[in-house]
């Protein structure tokens, strides 16, 4: 449509009137004149070619609008120019804003329209993760140490961001818990609290931060329908988070890339997210330290949690903390896949050496986490009463180690209500829920509850 029409258009549907120069301007900031067309196109071009030799699979779209190789093929015929001519004009200029390539979501089921993530999002947690070791806010530590941020005061003072984190990533499996309960008015305050708890750590700029939002989009996606709380944390990113960060931080970008996902892909975008992260801390910290080993636990398959716990027992040994965190999270990756009474032989032989575990400190953190794996697979295996009872030693061993303000041990307690609920227990779930009131209200000298 030449431009005389497009005003006449516009002057009689929408009463629209300016001169042609306005016009002529406004195209060339939207950049969708024939000029940027053609610079478009060309970076279609360069990119499908960079890509397709390292055999990575690939989506591009202009202004929303997909771009297949035939059409693009086309219109450099259209103006007798080869893609050979194209790719020997290669320009070093960035791609244009109106370019975007994008990496195809796997899928089990054939459907006929391709869902995507833009690679934008990936190279955003790049840059992000790299942009923050390269400039100090990010510290390498030792390896046993988590990876931590200037922002949290680690260095004039006691941090706090942790304990957020914690609280962030228990009260959203509390908030689910008690959402199954059919609780809502407490599953709203579980929500709440971990809305809360996101907001005091976002400006922190925590390693730990991103890295914990994309654990839960995949833990709680393997045991709920429809996690409402994921949703909820990521549109305070890209919302609040906005506010608290601005418009050019990565964070909000990320969390909005991920917002306009349905829901179906949410859960896989999230954990491609992670792999990038884990990629990224394996990089700057080694792929033994703290850091890189949670993150590489928390994306990996059962196949490859079963590889990289061999490599931490050949590398640090089989008694060594993070050799057991990695244990842990391959008995919950065991119990997703249903393989109940392999994950149960697992949790005995875990539970017979942790008096080992080094250093000593966290023997009680993994003692209780054996405990509550073990009580799952019980449950699941229908030795349910068993299963209640070590569930609740597994809470009683972190509470006596963490103290009564611990949040994991009170989303346990939420679960054990629920347990005790479906076996009709009604007076012991009375009980559990009386005794989670009193944890979440106690005062913090309080260090253990007896019960009956």
């Amino acid at each position: 449509m030449a431009l005389g029409e497009v005003m006449e258009h516009m002057a009689k549907k929408h009463g629209f009137i300016t001169s042609d120069k306005t016009y002529k301007r406004r195209i060339k900031e939207w950049g969708l004149g024939k000029n940027s067309r053609a610079k478009e196109m060309s970076a279609v071009a360069r990119k499908f070619a960079e890509r397709k030799a390292i055999s990575k699979p690939s989506i591009f779209r202009i202004r929303g609008q997909d771009v297949d190789y035939a059409e693009m093929v086309r219109y450099f015929g259209r103006r007798r120019i080869t893609i050979e001519d194209v790719m020997a004009q290669r320009q070093t200029s960035s791609t244009p804003e109106a370019v975007m390539c994008f990496i195809p979501l796997q899928s089990p089921i054939s459907t006929p329209k391709v869902l995507a993530l833009p690679e934008s999002t990936f190279a955003a947690v790049r840059d992000f993760m790299n942009g923050l070791f390269d400039s100090g806010t990010w510290v390498k530590t030792e390896e046993l140490e988590d990876c931590y941020s200037i922002g949290d005061g680690r260095i004039s003072s006691n941090p706090s961001g942790p304990q957020y984190l914690d609280t962030l990533y228990s009260s959203s499996w509390e908030a689910c818990d008690l959402h199954e309960l059919t609780n809502k008015e407490k599953a709203k305050a579980a929500q709440d609290s971990a809305i809360a708890a996101l907001s005091y750590v976002l400006p922190l700029e925590l390693p730990r931060t991103l890295l914990t939002l994309l654990t839960l989009v995949a833990n709680l996606f393997s045991r709920y329908t429809r996690p409402g709380v994921i949703f909820a944390l990521f549109h305070a990113v890209a919302g609040p988070g906005e506010l608290l960060l601005g418009q050019q931080h990565p964070l909000p970008r990320i969390a909005k890339s991920l917002c306009r996902l349905n829901e179906s892909d949410f859960r896989e975008a999230g954990v491609n997210c992670l792999r990038t992260m884990a990629d990224g801390f394996g990089n700057n910290l080694g792929p033994m330290h703290w850091t890189s080993l949670v993150t590489y636990s928390n994306h990996a398959t059962l196949h490859g949690l079963r590889e990289l716990l061999s490599q931490c027992q050949a590398n640090i040994g089989e008694h060594d903390f993070r050799t057991v965190e990695v244990r842990v999270r391959l008995l919950d990756e065991l119990i997703n896949e249903r393989q109940y009474q392999v994950a149960e032989r697992e949790c005995h032989e875990l539970l017979a050496t942790v008096h080992m575990v080094k250093p000593p400190q966290y023997i009680p953190y993994c003692q209780a986490e054996g405990l509550y794996y073990l009580a799952r697979c019980q449950k699941l295996l229908s030795e349910r009463d068993l299963g209640v009872a070590t569930l609740r030693e597994a809470v009683d061993v972190r509470i006596s180690a963490q103290g009564s303000g611990d949040v994991t041990a009170r989303a346990r307690i939420v679960e054990l209500q629920a347990w005790l609920t479906e076996l009709r227990r009604d007076e012991e779930a009375e009980e559990a829920r009386l005794w989670y009131e009193l944890i979440r209200n106690a005062p913090a000298e309080l260090q253990r509850l007896k019960r009956k």
